[in-house]
């Protein structure tokens, strides 16, 4: 580290183990602007006072030894940033130089002396709360002095947290140091950063590493990537899933449609109405080049609303800074779409979504949210739900579950393909399907499962009430079973019933079921009160209506 002596205004380099084995020194922050005194500069001699940037590099050298320091460090001219290794260093450590700085002064250059210091005044305006680098400048020292273009004392950070609070959102123990970072969601902290500027696209990226405790390479060139590339780092690191808590919101209820890619284009799509703030959790997460990879090891559920899937990733608070947890009334989510087994892609955020509207599929053990749209997704769409086996709801009966879960589609009630790519048209899965209803309403007592193998050319099922094997329905329909693979085999060890599968109704076809809809005939084994008080009429166990509908299964995106 190079730190000026503010008597000869000499640089001189330093080498420590830690930022307090440095001697105490200040710091400079402003905004860059025309003629900028550079590192190669300060090594010539005489200095470069003719240079406008060095007027600035002059006045905090002064304030520092009146302050009682004998060193300053000015990013302007203390780095050779002709040296790509010297310069990703320091970008790397900024945040921890201001952080240990003795004092830091903020030099706004357009704030005039007359103007009054509040949130709604010229003050509020000035450049340098407009640009990416001063987030850091203005968060990470615990002493930040601020002073106009005449270089006249305007108050502290201290002084003025209410007005920077209400110019920048970020908490007063923040700006005081009375909190820790990492006390604050991802999605909040990005949201400080929205709307900010760099000169460089790449800095919208690394002017945020200190916020979040990330270190990684510096890659000028890569532009918009650099910002994807700090969000993986950030799930690699930190087990916050607000970090997916972004989207043009509108109202409060949610992002405009469509499919999105998992990571922002930038801070500002974090710019909501409100704070996100984090649950207690420690998702099991994985980066991989299929995309993010949720583990069978974690608790991170997907939920359904309607024909929509959820992930929730935080709890809203509307302008406040409380605590929200899975007791309060809403949470924030994602809205997904399964695009495959297992596979499901981004459409937007919903930020208040009420809890008592969803229910949760825990058995959804391992899956991935891809992190961009594939540039196939159209025909990887298709190709999944081509020629593949629908469940058709009805007034009397609905899908209470289905297994394997990995490929049903609960938002559509579709079986999806094993494959994308499938060149026979002929619908055949290599594992038992399985079904449960559930009776509505006055039906509410009936529970019907039908099991469906279409391995072999001939398809057939088999349809029993979930009385007659509670065991068996418990381990194909329990947490631990429903994504494995099961033959008929396999569900004939898990029958507890004296009665074998075989002996239950059994339907076998040579046509290829691709609609399978519950419907009740008469019986004499169930009686169910009709629409008429007071009387009572037979009703069946249950009958499947198959329907070979081909082509007509075909989805388009």
């Amino acid at each position: 580290m190079r730190l000026i002596d503010t008597t000869t205004l000499k640089l001189r380099e330093f080498t420590a183990y830690t930022t307090s084995d440095y001697p105490k020194y200040a710091v400079l922050s402003h905004t860059w602007g025309a003629e900028e005194v550079t590192f190669q500069d300060m090594m010539t001699e005489p200095l470069p006072s003719e240079k406008r940037g060095f007027a600035k590099i002059k006045a905090t050298c002064e304030l520092a030894r009146i302050d009682g320091l004998n060193f300053a460090w000015v990013d302007t001219c203390c780095i050779d940033k002709s040296s790509s290794a010297e310069l990703t260093e320091a970008i790397n450590s900024m945040y921890a130089w201001y952080r240990a700085s003795e004092t830091c002064y903020a030099f706004l250059e357009d704030l005039e002396s007359t103007t009054e210091i509040s949130a709604s005044s010229g003050f509020a305006k000035c450049r340098w709360f407009t640009r990416g680098w001063t987030l850091q400048e203005l968060i990470a020292p615990t002493k930040l002095k601020f002073y106009d273009k005449n270089w006249v004392y305007r108050g502290s950070k201290h002084d003025l947290a209410v007005t920077l609070k209400g110019i920048t959102r970020i908490p007063i123990g923040i700006l005081k140091r009375e909190q820790e970072l990492t006390t604050k969601s991802v999605a909040q902290r990005m949201s400080w950063a929205a709307f900010r500027e760099t000169t460089r696209i790449e800095d919208e990226a690394y002017c945020l590493l200190g916020i979040f405790g990330i270190h990684m390479p510096l890659i000028y060139g890569e532009g918009f990537q650099a910002f994807q590339r700090l969000q993986q780092e950030i799930v690699k690191s930190i087990g916050d899933m607000t970090i997916l808590a972004w989207g043009s919101v509108q109202g409060g209820q949610g992002s405009s449609e469509g499919l999105q890619g998992l990571f922002a284009p930038s801070p500002d799509a974090f710019w909501i109405p409100g704070v996100i703030n984090c649950l207690p959790s420690l998702p099991d997460i994985t980066i991989t080049t299929r995309g993010l990879r949720v583990s069978r090891n974690t608790w991170m559920p997907l939920w359904i609303h309607g024909t929509t899937y959820y992930l929730i990733v935080g709890a809203f608070s509307p302008w406040t800074e409380r605590v929200s947890t899975m007791q309060s009334s809403s949470v924030s989510a994602l809205r997904l779409s399964k695009i495959g087994p297992g596979i499901f892609l981004r459409t937007g955020l919903d930020t208040e979504v009420p809890v008592d509207a969803l229910y949760a599929q825990h058995h959804q053990s391992e899956y991935y949210l891809l992190t961009d749209i594939p540039s196939q997704i159209n025909d990887i769409y298709v190709g999944y739900r081509k020629h593949s086996l629908h469940v058709e709801v009805n007034k009397t009966f609905h899908v209470e579950d289905a297994v394997p879960h990995s490929l049903w589609d609960d938002a559509d009630k579709i079986f999806l393909r094993e494959s994308a790519w499938q060149p026979h048209a002929r619908i055949h899965y290599n594992v038992v399907l399985g079904v449960r209803f559930k009776g509505i309403g006055d039906f509410s007592a009936i529970e019907v499962v039908v099991l469906l193998d279409l391995s072999s050319h001939l398809p057939s099922l088999i349809i029993f009430q979930a009385t007659q094997a509670p065991r068996l329905v418990s381990k194909l329909f329990g947490p631990m079973s429903k994504e494995h693979s099961m033959m008929l085999a396999d569900l004939e060890h898990l029958n507890d019933s004296e009665t074998s599968l075989e002996s239950f109704v059994t339907v076998s076809t040579d046509r290829g079921p691709a609609r399978i809809t519950p419907v009740l005939t008469e019986t004499e084994d169930v009686f169910l009160s009709s629409e008429e008080e007071g009387s009572a009429i037979p009703v069946a166990n249950l009958q499947l209506k198959i329907l070979d509908i081909g082509d007509s299964a075909d989805s388009q995106l």
